[in-house]
């Protein structure tokens, strides 16, 4: 199980390095894709000037768990998928309402939710892109709105 996990290490670093470069250099003038090439795994996310902190959900225990029972959330969390798809995210267990973004391979923001609130009771419900996603990004509540993000828009990593 080992050697499987990390062979899908290698493999997602092997893809995303490529990818961060590529959208250092696709990014718009303003500098919305500038991502530094040499990192594997950005420390932050940046909006509008703002940068928050990242953590990093790239193995399936962390996908798992996520953000759930926390009661703050000062930066957001990057979900790593590894290819293309339509990767559902849930409020279970979740006490404070977030940002959901989902982006493709260019970090291209292809579906967003606003201000999605905890589940309150089962069933909860199931936030899904409308176009495939590679990654997930969870901000707090409010941050897409406040920095002006949407769909379509390419956003920018730093190490």
């Amino acid at each position: 199980m080992m050697a499987r996990q990390s062979s899908q290490d290698l493999l997602f670093l092997s893809l995303l390095i490529p990818l961060l470069l590529l959208a250092g250099c696709a990014g718009s003038g303003d500098g919305a894709g500038a991502v530094a090439g040499d990192y594997a795994r950005p420390s932050s996310v940046c909006a509008d000037g703002t940068c928050i902190p990242l953590e990093h959900a790239g193995t399936p225990a962390a996908r798992a768990k996520g953000l759930m029972y926390r009661d703050t959330l000062s930066g957001g969390m990057l979900f790593h998928f590894g290819a293309d798809g339509y990767p559902g995210i849930w409020m279970k267990n979740m006490l404070i309402p977030i940002d959901i973004l989902w982006l493709d391979s260019t970090l291209r923001v292809v579906h967003l939710v606003a201000d999605a609130p905890p589940c309150a009771a089962d069933p909860c419900p199931v936030y899904t892109p409308s176009h495939p996603a590679r990654y997930v990004l969870e901000l707090p509540a409010g941050f897409a709105g406040q920095h002006g993000l949407s769909v379509g828009d390419i956003l920018s990593f730093s190490p």
